[in-house]
């Protein structure tokens, strides 16, 4: 069963446990999709009354090998302050002064 095949290569599957992800979030996670190709991750939060949003998310050093040094973090609303707690790979974002009742978080490679 396992995740690599008999002559060590690995399996699709281990590509999808390895992607990055919200671990816990303030706001409900509407959407998440990574663009593997491109080292794109998207996440769409629903918020309610709170203008505020805090998120731990999963960056794993596979995908973001010189994250946060080569990467960008974007919101569609917002200000953004982050933190990268790179022991645990994880990002912890916080966006104040959100205004819309939706917001997009990107994080992807600088150009």
């Amino acid at each position: 069963m396992g995740l690599l095949y008999r002559n060590g290569r690995e399996k699709g599957e281990i590509v999808q446990i390895l992607e990055p992800y919200p671990r816990r979030s303030s706001a409900e996670p509407l959407r998440i999709y990574f663009e593997i190709g491109r080292r794109i991750l998207h996440i769409r939060y629903s918020m309610n009354k709170d203008k505020n949003l805090v998120s731990h998310i999963y960056i794993p050093r596979r995908h973001f090998a010189n994250f946060p040094d080569e990467c960008e973090v974007l919101v569609s609303d917002g200000t953004t302050y982050y933190e990268c707690k790179e022991e645990a790979q994880e990002l912890l974002v916080n966006i104040r002064g959100i205004i819309t009742k939706e917001v997009e978080l990107m994080i992807r490679p600088k150009d």
